[in-house]
């Protein structure tokens, strides 16, 4: 359970998802809560992707659409992959 501290530090964030994202999410809590674990909630696990995004350092300048980020997260997994540098986010 989070800290009073660490919930005082969270912001609600309202965000659309398509059914099968969603779905998604629902499987893999259930995933692994069937495997031993517990069953994250959907927040915990969409924090905890984004917190791994953040990591990858993600060059976002000029990205105009939802599909051209998309390719640029798929490249940055593949850098991270294989060992190559980070890239710093533009403007942070």
């Amino acid at each position: 359970m989070l800290s009073e501290e660490k919930f005082e530090s969270l912001q609600r964030v309202s965000t659309f998802l398509t059914r099968p994202q969603v779905e998604f999410l629902d499987d893999l809590s259930c995933q692994m809560k069937f495997s031993g674990g517990y069953k994250l909630p959907r927040t915990k696990i969409i924090r905890a992707a984004l917190s791994v995004f953040m990591e990858l350092g993600i060059d976002v300048s000029g990205v105009k659409s939802e599909k051209e980020l998309e390719e640029r997260i798929r490249s940055g997994i593949k850098r991270k992959r294989q060992g190559g540098q980070k890239c710093k986010i533009a403007g942070i």
